[in-house]
């Protein structure tokens, strides 16, 4: 591993009789106390989706969402998104949001008014999304916990839950809960991950899908800046995959800000190509 720059790509310089081997020796022993160790350390330091992204069908229900959500998109569908109105909800909704506008499609977003109607889906949404012909609704972190809402809408309305929320006892009668805390390998394997980590998972399979169908698909690490804002925002644990989305999600950032977020940095007084994640937790 490298010590000689810093994370803001300053060099570092060493006083006195300090050398570069010995300060490699402190920052492994300071790793090893965060129990990093051995060959650990290098994914730590220098994290990959390749070397740390579990298998996704570990999550319950995941291959079929990605099979309902090819359907919607192969068959140019109307598709809702209901997200929360946190980061994480919101940087979902926009995580898919893009990924269909590669399809030429334009699904319409719902967000509960936070102070009228609280967390989660509401009757007011699903009459709205019905009374304008049903169809693919997606909710995103949230939902799981929507245990009496959705009886009534089955006839009219595919539903499929993306949360990481922890279930009650009863989950909601829908087509497809897509969360990684329903099941006991799904929680080991992905239970660190905000809501938007999820959605990134249910496209890296709706990907597959839409490839063994002969569909050409967008590249999903251009979307990993949108993942890295829920990721970071939801204070999630900074461990295994996270890492990765984070690591890669800044050299989005840094490297080619879409519109939007460029002028959030802008105004917050984040300087370009140096964002760090506390830039985004904070400023």
């Amino acid at each position: 591993m490298s010590l000689e720059l810093s994370v803001c790509g300053r060099r570092w310089q060493y006083s006195g009789a300090v050398k570069e081997g010995e300060a490699a020796i402190f920052a492994e022993k300071l790793l090893q106390q965060r129990g990093v160790a051995g060959a650990d350390i290098e994914r730590f330091l220098n994290p990959t989706l390749k070397d740390l992204m579990p298998d996704p069908g570990l999550i319950p229900d995941i291959v079929c969402a990605a099979d309902r959500l090819m359907q919607a998109i192969v068959g140019a569908e109307d598709i809702t998104f209901l997200a929360d109105f946190d980061v994480d909800g919101a940087s979902s909704a926009a995580l898919l949001f893009q990924y269909c506008t590669f399809f030429g499609l334009r699904p319409l977003v719902e967000v509960p008014e936070r102070l009228i109607e609280g967390f989660g889906p509401n009757r007011r949404i699903l009459d709205a999304v019905a009374s304008r012909g049903g169809g693919l609704m997606l909710c995103l972190d949230c939902g799981t916990a929507a245990v009496d809402l959705f009886d009534e809408y089955a006839e009219r309305l595919h539903v499929i839950i993306v949360d990481h929320h922890q279930p009650g006892a009863v989950l909601p009668p829908v087509y497809a809960i897509v969360n990684p805390m329903c099941s006991k390998q799904g929680r080991q394997a992905f239970g660190d991950l905000a809501a938007v980590g999820v959605v990134f998972m249910l496209l890296v399979v709706t990907n597959q899908h839409l490839k063994a169908a002969g569909h050409a698909v967008p590249n999903l690490k251009g979307l990993l800046d949108l993942v890295l804002l829920g990721t970071v925002c939801d204070m999630v644990p900074m461990r295994g995959l996270n890492r990765a989305f984070v690591h890669r999600g800044l050299e989005c950032l840094n490297t080619a800000p879409r519109v939007g977020v460029a002028a959030l940095m802008q105004v917050s007084g984040v300087k370009p190509m140096l964002a760090r994640p506390e830039d985004i937790s904070f400023s």
